[in-house]
């Protein structure tokens, strides 16, 4: 059975000061800032929208013939980007809360504007994520998301725009070892399984230093991780097959190893790459996004939505809430 609709009609009262002229329209909480559908109506469309991720045809079917709401395609897109104007001040919050994060994971994945391919940047950790749409893969967009006054430790794959940030400011860099270890394992595990598995000591090793609590334990680790990584670096040289991945790996330097020294920081780049997950889903549904005003609102709505589930807050209700 269908769920009712029910209509509600306000009488809006205007009151004119006799002194400066100036009209004042009585409000109520419930009547909708634009348009004609509540907070409850506006939430659904954008939970369907970008929890739920479906693209608009089929939101609009879901509303008009599992709600009875009659609702047009650009009514839909309408009230999600009314919806991401309307939380822009929270994102604005969320851009300046991941600066003062001392763990900061980020990642980036493809995503087609109109034809045109940009990237999605994420900036995340285990309670906030922040994403932009960005033109390239490179430039300043790390250095404008994060700033210049960044203290904490940043968690990346190998990628050089992260490199030269770190470098460039003294930020404590630590390269992904999922990446590491998938592409050894490509290379190595049917053709040198002894590489292979010394690589995945030298990965248990570094996840036991982590573990120590005295400084001095985890610095010594440090040196051993470092001194073993050499000597697996060296070795792999001596491959011809291997040379190009051996090279990879020894750019990486002490950046392999710096969370065995600042234990609070993974070894791996995991919460960033879930984090895209959603987007990636998202942009297989629906394709490609064709206006500035549509990156916008995504940019917005997903990055809330994924920071409100990361919080462990109900999406729906919180959308109600902060409409």
């Amino acid at each position: 059975q269908k769920p009712k609709m029910l209509i509600k009609e306000y009488a809006q009262e205007e009151v004119r000061c006799l002194d400066c002229n100036s009209l004042t329209l009585a409000c109520h909480g419930d009547i909708p800032e634009y348009g004609r559908y509540d907070k409850a109506i506006q939430s659904l469309v954008n939970y369907l929208r970008f929890r739920a991720r479906l693209p608009y045809n089929r939101l609009v079917g879901a509303m008009n013939g599992i709600f009875g709401i009659p609702m047009t395609e650009p009514t839909a897109m309408e009230i999600t980007r009314r919806a991401s104007r309307r939380l822009e001040p929270h994102y604005q919050a969320l851009e300046e809360e991941i600066k003062k994060s001392s763990v900061v994971h980020a990642d980036e994945t493809s995503q087609s504007v109109n034809g045109v391919n940009r990237w999605v940047w994420a900036f995340c950790n285990a309670f906030m994520s922040l994403l932009k749409v960005h033109n390239s893969r490179g430039g300043d967009i790390v250095e404008k998301t994060l700033g210049q006054d960044f203290t904490g430790k940043l968690v990346a794959d190998g990628w050089a725009t992260y490199r030269v940030y770190s470098r460039e400011y003294g930020v404590l860099l630590q390269r992904c070892w999922s990446h590491a270890h998938r592409e050894v394992k490509f290379e190595c595990k049917e053709t040198h399984p002894d590489l292979y598995k010394w690589h995945c000591d030298i990965y248990g090793v570094a996840k036991r230093g982590k573990q120590y609590k005295q400084g001095k334990r985890r610095h010594d680790m440090f040196e051993k991780c470092k001194a073993e990584l050499a000597l697996w670096v060296a070795a792999a040289k001596t491959r011809r097959d291997l040379r190009k991945l051996a090279t990879k790996i020894e750019n990486g330097g002490d950046d392999w190893f710096t969370a065995v020294l600042h234990p609070e920081v993974p070894l791996d780049n995991n919460e960033a790459e879930r984090t895209l997950r959603a987007w990636a889903v998202l942009r297989k549904i629906i394709g490609c996004l064709r206006s500035p005003a549509g990156v916008r609102t995504h940019e917005i709505m997903m990055s809330l939505i994924s920071t409100w589930e990361k919080q462990h807050k109900e999406v729906f209700s919180t959308l109600q809430a902060t409409l």
